[in-house]
């Protein structure tokens, strides 16, 4: 009986005299996880207050923009997502349910880096942040 595989989904050919039978059996063969890396990364230029970009990406941006930074992944089981910086600072941002990045510009440009894992594996791609403008303190006023 000849099998071929497909991505989660294991075929099985039964031939049956003349007819053939096809039974479809759904298979979750573990996998490791990717990320979908664009073929050719972006450098996306300072725009409006909210930036959206794909992990790969350069996103250059002013003070208190949002920049959304998506990190497109495979795996079976699910891998879990996590941003880190490669200098190791901790920095605000929040990351929603398929693991895209969402932080509010402040001075810290780096490179954001998105780790997919699950018990297959691991895989990471980065996307360089730069952020322009200075930063504008609130002055008290003096009497």
């Amino acid at each position: 009986m000849p099998t071929f595989r497909v991505p989660t989904l294991l075929l099985k050919f039964y031939f049956l005299s003349s007819s053939c039978v096809i039974s479809f059996l759904f298979s979750l063969d573990p996998t490791g996880p990717r990320i979908i890396k664009p073929k050719i990364p972006k450098n996306i230029p300072i725009g409006d207050n909210l930036v959206t970009a794909t992990v790969g990406d350069n996103v250059t941006a002013t003070l208190n923009t949002t920049i959304r930074i998506e990190c497109p992944h495979t795996g079976v089981p699910n891998p879990q997502v996590q941003w880190s910086r490669n200098d190791g600072k901790s920095f605000d941002a929040v990351t929603n349910d398929n693991g895209t990045l969402i932080l509010l510009a402040n001075a810290d440009s780096g490179k954001y880096i998105c780790t997919v894992r699950n018990k297959d594996g691991e895989d990471s791609f980065s996307s360089q942040v730069d952020i322009v403008g200075k930063s504008e303190h609130f002055q008290g006023f003096e009497k």
